[in-house]
């Protein structure tokens, strides 16, 4: 099992956007996916989660987790965009405001070899 947490910083070193992804096994939980209030809409969110769905890739995962506000349009869509549907919902989940949380699943294609790889014979083949 693994945790990982990376912290995407602007040039002058303040903070921009945080992910957290737990592997466990073939499956991982993205745990938050936070991007700053003046920082969003400028394609943060997706780099970091772009960043997170290879690394889980990288290490063998075959799905991923993740917990969102039913009422948090732009994430839904950024995720819905990167092959998350819903699969259930969660009821009054989450506090401040108390809100059902959806919980999405994306199934990832296995990491890609080398580039040529999938052209070459398997070993003892002319």
């Amino acid at each position: 099992d693994a945790e990982s947490v990376w912290i995407l910083r602007d040039a002058a070193d303040q903070i921009v956007g945080v992910v957290c992804l737990t592997i466990l096994g073939d499956q991982a939980d993205l745990a938050s996916l936070a991007v700053a209030p003046d920082h969003r809409r400028a394609g943060v969110g997706r780099h970091l989660l772009d960043h997170a769905l290879d690394a889980a890739r990288a290490a063998g995962v075959r799905e991923v987790f993740l917990e969102v506000r039913a009422s948090n349009d732009a994430a839904r869509a950024l995720y819905t965009q990167r092959g998350f549907t819903v699969i259930d919902v969660r009821r009054r989940y989450y506090r401040l405001p108390t809100e059902d949380a959806l919980v999405m699943r994306a199934r990832l294609t296995p990491a890609v070899g080398p580039v040529g790889a999938e052209a070459c014979d398997p070993p003892g083949r002319p």
